[in-house]
């Protein structure tokens, strides 16, 4: 219903984060469920709006490789590849300052666990980063587009 109030206009694009729902406990607590995501994103393109699906932060934990298989597969059954304007891809990064500060407010979470490299003031995966953006994209490739993926790294964006 929210899509009801607004007009549609080729400079707007609504875009939604989407995350395994595994890392709502942790990172997401007051995110809404995937579902609600892949749902809302779906009711603004019924409207006409351009929409962007970011997977992003990628993050390693446990069997990254298969949440975000599944994650993707979940997408790509719910919104045909058509519909969307274009997809973003993105390793965790984050600032090595802010990351000193969460690892003392919440030294237990998953996603700041690992041993980031840091440079230029970002912490990042490092190589892993290149891994997982090119597993995540090889998986979205099943069923959509390479030319309509972009990615950010810990080297910022780049459209492939």
């Amino acid at each position: 219903k929210l899509f009801d109030d607004f007009t549609t206009a080729d400079n707007v694009i609504f875009a939604w984060t989407l995350s395994p729902d595994c890392f709502r406990n942790d990172i997401e607590s007051k995110a809404s469920p995937l579902n609600a995501r892949i749902e809302a994103s779906k009711c603004a393109i019924n409207k006409g709006f351009k929409t962007r699906i970011c997977i992003d932060p990628i993050i390693c934990c446990y069997d990254w490789k298969n949440k975000y298989r599944k994650l993707v597969e979940n997408v790509f059954e719910n919104i045909k590849p058509q519909d969307i304007y274009d997809l973003s891809l993105g390793v965790f990064r984050i600032s090595t300052d802010y990351l000193k500060l969460i690892r003392k407010r919440r030294p237990c979470s998953v996603c700041i666990s690992y041993p980031f490299i840091s440079e230029n003031k970002v912490s990042h995966y490092g190589e892993l980063s290149d891994e997982m953006i090119s597993f995540v994209r090889s998986e979205v490739m099943k069923y959509y587009p390479e030319n309509k993926i972009y990615t950010w790294d810990d080297k910022g964006v780049s459209y492939e």
